[in-house]
């Protein structure tokens, strides 16, 4: 059975992935820990996806995120656009306690 917290801990380093790749995608700002930032966040993805509804998912982006970690990060547009993607639907279905969702009425914390 998924969890609240299984939501939590596959949206945790997804939240990080979408940090790096938005500032890179929108202000093409490359922090010089990105590889670092990305590698763990797939570590995390992959001891995270065992027990998560987004196991396919997760375990994709991860493997996606070490191959943008090969060519790098402004080395292909379109596989970081693909990741970016994908992080943004699962992070979109995932359930967060205390974060409240856009179509919530109640945005209170």
């Amino acid at each position: 059975m998924t969890t609240l917290s299984d939501d939590a801990a596959i949206a945790r380093p997804l939240i990080d992935v979408r940090d790096v790749l938005e500032g890179f995608r929108r202000y093409d700002l490359r922090p010089t820990t990105w590889s670092t930032d990305l590698s763990s966040a797939a570590d995390a993805l992959d001891q995270a996806a065992t027990n998560s509804r987004f196991k396919e998912q997760a375990e994709r982006i991860a493997a996606e995120l070490r191959k943008l970690i090969e060519v790098g990060l402004q080395n292909d547009r379109s596989l970081t656009d693909r990741i970016a993607s994908e992080t943004a639907q699962v992070l979109d279905q995932s359930t967060i306690p205390g974060i409240p969702k856009p179509q919530d009425e109640d945005w209170g914390f």
